[in-house]
């Protein structure tokens, strides 16, 4: 696989050339692949820890991630050599570690990281299998991008963890986190804020679909809401394009930006058959996102006398869909920004405004109780201590 690679501002760094196996071509088995991933409401409550409680963030790449990691005795994975590139008379590699391609390398360097961290004497978050603590320090990573959290005071643990992991793999110091997940992390430390933001994200999505010269859009269209069903029949090429636009507007609604959760979560309704309207609504959320791409998620330090550092919100419209179903959401507020959300419509048909909003509050209580098993994963980290 040939590739460029960009930073991330759009230059090229370097061209990039990489071996894979066909993992397509692999015979189907009841084997174990699944490899968890960090979530992204988990580093948007790393980076409120981080503002609060003044920590260090510093990041690391592993290079070559997958390669860390050896395939077992016991199994076998020839591949065939990419033409051109080796003399002739050899047919085929034994794989003795695990290639990009390969359908259980995921899994495989996932392990490998959780062997690493803890044997440094780390334990794994239950509630996030990616999240890592000890003492004072947290290592979360996402695939080979990794974060080590801590406090001034614990810099040299940290330097202490970052060695040992080099020992253990070949990293690449990024300094202090200014890019994770795709997300532009901007910080002044001296108010103890921190912005999360995906602007480069969003402008690059606007160009895709050539929407940067259309009229500003400063609020996401209310007219979204009253649209029904198609009655005609959309074509092929409409339908691919749909999807395409509400795919990738829904990546900043889930990452970033709650404001246009519920637009891109009642677009989606109609993937399998949209309308011209329907497609020009979806330009209107890329349009409004790209007016306003600079907007950003703020987590700051408590003011004096603290307010809770846990909020949930939760409401409900009462029966405002065709099919009579209501719409509802929530949102979780950690140290002043929102880490966690929700805006859909209710899976079942309630019959009152206060079913609806009881239903809604419901989702919500489901979310917290999973954020109260996480926080109590990492009492033991001392920085931590939440007012709900």
């Amino acid at each position: 696989v040939f590739t460029y690679k960009f930073d991330s501002d759009g230059y090229l760094v370097k061209y990039k050339a990489r071996i894979c196996v066909r993992g397509d071509l692999q015979k189907l088995s009841t084997e174990e692949k699944y490899s968890a991933t960090l979530a992204v409401r988990t580093a948007r409550v790393i980076f409120a820890f981080a503002a609060n409680f003044d920590l260090d963030i510093r990041q690391y790449d592993a290079v070559v991630a997958c390669l860390n990691s050896k395939l077992e005795d016991d199994e076998e994975v020839y591949v065939e050599l990419p033409p051109g590139m080796f003399p002739k008379g050899r047919r085929c590699w034994k794989l003795q570690r695990a290639l990009y391609g390969l359908r259980k390398s995921p899994r495989m360097w996932q392990r490998e990281a959780s062997r690493v961290l803890t044997a440094l004497g780390f334990k794994v978050v239950r509630e996030d299998l990616c999240m890592f603590v000890r003492n004072s320090i947290i290592v979360v990573f996402y695939v080979d991008d990794i974060l080590i959290v801590s406090p001034r005071d614990a810099r040299e643990e940290a330097d202490d963890v970052a060695k040992g992991l080099s020992d253990a793999w070949e990293l690449r110091s990024m300094g202090e986190a200014q890019w994770f997940l795709g997300i532009r992390i901007l910080r002044d430390r001296q108010k103890g804020i921190i912005w999360l933001c995906q602007d480069a994200y969003i402008s690059a999505m606007a160009h895709r679909y050539h929407l940067t010269q259309e009229r500003r859009i400063d609020t996401p269209p209310v007219s979204i809401a009253t649209l029904k069903p198609y009655n005609g029949t959309a074509s092929d090429a409409q339908k691919h394009e749909y999807m395409s636009k509400v795919g990738s507007a829904q990546f900043p609604a889930i990452v970033t930006r709650p404001d246009v959760a519920k637009a891109t979560a009642h677009l989606a309704q109609f993937l399998a058959n949209p309308s011209p309207e329907h497609i020009h609504a979806i330009n209107s959320i890329i349009v409004f996102l790209y007016h306003t791409r600079m907007r950003a998620i703020c987590f700051k330090k408590q003011s004096i006398p603290p307010e809770p550092s846990v909020q949930f919100f939760s409401d409900a419209s009462f029966g405002d869909n065709s099919d009579r179903k209501s719409s509802a959401g929530y949102v979780c507020m950690i140290f002043g920004g929102p880490v966690d959300w929700k805006a859909s419509k209710q899976k079942t048909v309630t019959t009152s405004t206060t079913e609806a909003e009881l239903l809604a509050l419901s989702e919500a209580g489901k979310s917290l109780f999973t954020w109260k098993r996480l926080f109590d994963a990492i009492q033991s980290w001392s920085p931590c201590r939440f007012a709900m």
